[in-house]
Order: C-alpha cells, then structure tokens, then sequence
C-alpha cells in the first residue's frame, strides 16, 4: 500500500474544511426549513452571524425543540440530533425534563433523538413526528400545568407578602419566589412559606428578638386568642 502525500498546508486544509462545514450546515439548515410539521414553526438560531440551530416552536403550546448543525466531525457518522426545550418555572430557573418530573434521574431522556443528517426533509419530517412530537406535546401539557400552579403559588406569596410588609413599619424582603418569601424588620424576621400541611393558603415563621416582658406576654396573649 502506498501513502497518499499531500502538499496541502495547514493553512489550505483549515481554510478548505471551514468551507465545507459552511456548506454542509448550509445545505442541511436549508433543509430542515422545508420540513413539514403542521403546527410547529421553524426559526434559525444564530451565533455570531453563524447559524447555531434550528428550533421549532408548536404554536398552540409553546413547545419547542431545537436541532443541532453537522460539523465535519459529525458528518462521519451523519448524525444530529433533536432536543427538547422546557420552559423556566415562574421565578425564571431554567428547567429540564427531570426537574419538570417527566422522567426519573438516572432514566434514559425520551425528550431527545439522534436521525442521519443525510435525511431528506420528508424523512425528517416523518421521523420527527413519530419518534418526538407525540411525547414531547404529551409532556408540555404537563409541563404548563405545573407551571400554571407555580404562577398561582406566586401570586399568592406577592398578595401576602404585600400584607406582611404593610403590618410590618419599615420591613425590608429580602428574599421572594413562588414559593416562599423572607422579610426582615426591626425587632425580628418573617419567612412566608406556601407549606401547608392542613390545606390552602400560605404559611408564616414568625421570628422575634429584643422584646420586653410585657411585649412576650402581649404576643402570647395574641397567639392564644
């Protein structure tokens, strides 16, 4: 067998592979704009003027799942995959299918396939919507439920954070999410908590230092009314 000696420099070999990476995302963003999902609308994710993605967002839910570009590396084995997004919770942490509590820690993620970049846009289309969609539509509408109920949550915590720190001369929040709040004031603490083990309605440690005898005894004279 004899060796191939090439005469390229490293220079032209760089220069050469960056032109046929740009060609192939190129060619395989073009395609995956024609994809047909009903429903779902395709956008090109961009860095630094460079696509990135392409991410399809369903219009009724909101779901959104984003498909990763070949690079010359990943068109040896032709693969890209297709990854589920999931929406922050209400104070705006990012979250994944395990937080969500669609799948267990340590389970495989359904919420993410791997197909052949080689695909043409209706094979795509197809495979996309067999292997994906389904499950990813079916963990959306879970995933807007919890997210309904955080956002009620919050709202409850504002409305009694708003009273607290009214009844409270000069209380400062120090801390406030959907689901528990921290205030501070002269002469103690409060934390607000949505924990309540006998039913609905918010919670409320009450932390107090500094008082007089007679104030402890108007205090527990309060808690025992």
């Amino acid at each position: 067998m004899t060796d191939t000696i090439t005469t390229e420099s490293w220079e032209a070999r760089v220069a050469r592979e960056h032109r046929e990476e740009t060609a192939l995302v190129a060619a395989f963003v073009g395609k995956l704009l024609t994809v047909r999902l009903p429903g779902w609308t395709p956008e090109v994710e961009r860095y630094d003027h460079a696509p990135r993605s392409v991410t399809f967002t369903h219009t009724d839910t909101g779901a959104r799942f984003y498909v990763t570009l070949p690079c010359r590396y990943a068109s040896r084995h032709g693969k890209v995959e297709a990854i589920a997004e999931w929406p922050s919770d209400a104070d705006g942490g990012r979250k994944g299918a395990r937080e969500w509590r669609l799948i267990n820690y340590g389970d495989p993620d359904p919420y993410s396939i791997g197909f052949s970049h080689s695909k043409t846009a209706k094979a795509i289309g197809a495979d996309l919507s067999r292997r994906l969609v389904p499950l990813l539509l079916e963990g959306i509408e879970k995933v807007n439920a919890q997210l309904a109920e955080q956002k009620a949550e919050q709202d409850g915590i504002a409305r009694d954070v708003a009273t607290l720190t009214a009844a409270f001369p000069e209380s400062e929040v120090r801390e406030q999410s959907y689901c528990h709040a921290k205030l501070d004031f002269d002469g103690g603490h409060a934390r607000l908590s949505n924990y309540n083990p006998d039913g609905d309605g918010n919670t409320v440690d009450l932390e107090l230092s500094n008082l007089t005898v007679a104030q402890a005894v108007a205090v527990a004279k309060l808690l025992a009314s």
